[in-house]
């Protein structure tokens, strides 16, 4: 309700004044996600499974990249904001640097970023593509679809099938949503910053994990994808391995 209160004000102050103001016009091109509204109602009326991660993580650093190449991922789109740098930030976050780097080293090119900002069509002469290129040292998806659309845009990038894609990223309606509904396997990880949000994208959290991880997607299974049991055995392969040397 603070959030709200704090939020529609400023809303529509901006939108009589004709200028929403810097933090607004930072946060607007995720809040006025017309296909993520439709998703949400489409997920409260039927496909729960479109939200709900195939692997949670606490961070990118969680994730074994060869194992993850085993299962028979080939390439893997990562979310900017939360996932690898501070909200509207371009350096990567210092934890993440080595994930990063191993990751690249596995799958070298079709490593890339797919921004909601960076890389779109609002993204004037791809000015913020190019500086989060040269500071990550990753590619960034030039699109003209935020998520959870621009599929066309991934594939002709990757030249990779969708069910051999992993997306990485901490919003359930953009990133879980959008490799869960065209049959990539969806990595959720979590936020790295919430706190330093916006007021909109606080607002789109809140619904996304008080409302449909609490009320409605309770019990609901992933939609089913081959790599998601592979990983997970590959996983539990390591650990038996080394608990064994351990004892040794």
């Amino acid at each position: 309700a603070t959030l709200l209160h704090q939020f529609v004000p400023q809303v529509l102050h901006g939108l009589l004044i004709g200028k929403l103001g810097p933090e607004l016009e930072m946060g607007w091109a995720q809040w006025v996600n017309v296909n993520g509204v439709a998703l949400a109602v489409r997920v409260l009326l039927r496909d729960r499974w479109a939200v709900v991660p195939h692997i949670r993580v606490s961070t990118i650093a969680a994730v074994d990249w060869t194992a993850l190449q085993r299962s028979g991922i080939s390439a893997v789109v990562f979310d900017k904001d939360n996932t690898l740098t501070a909200p509207y930030a371009n350096l990567l976050h210092p934890d993440l640097e080595s994930a990063v780097r191993q990751c690249v080293s596995v799958f070298g090119s079709s490593a890339i970023i797919f921004s909601n900002h960076a890389g779109s069509g609002d993204d004037k002469g791809h000015a913020a593509a190019l500086a989060l290129e040269r500071e990550i040292q990753l590619p960034v998806l030039r699109h003209t679809s935020r998520k959870p659309n621009g599929l066309d845009s991934v594939t002709a990038h990757l030249k990779a099938d969708p069910r051999e894609i992993a997306v990485v990223g901490d919003r359930l309606l953009t990133d879980v949503a959008f490799a869960n509904l065209h049959g990539m396997l969806s990595i959720y990880t979590t936020p790295l910053a919430a706190s330093k949000d916006n007021a909109a994208v606080k607002i789109a959290r809140w619904f996304e994990e008080r409302i449909l991880t609490r009320y409605f997607c309770g019990g609901v299974a992933p939609p089913l994808h081959p790599s998601e049991s592979l990983y997970n055995a590959s996983i539990n392969d390591s650990k038996s391995s080394s608990n064994s040397s351990d004892s040794d």
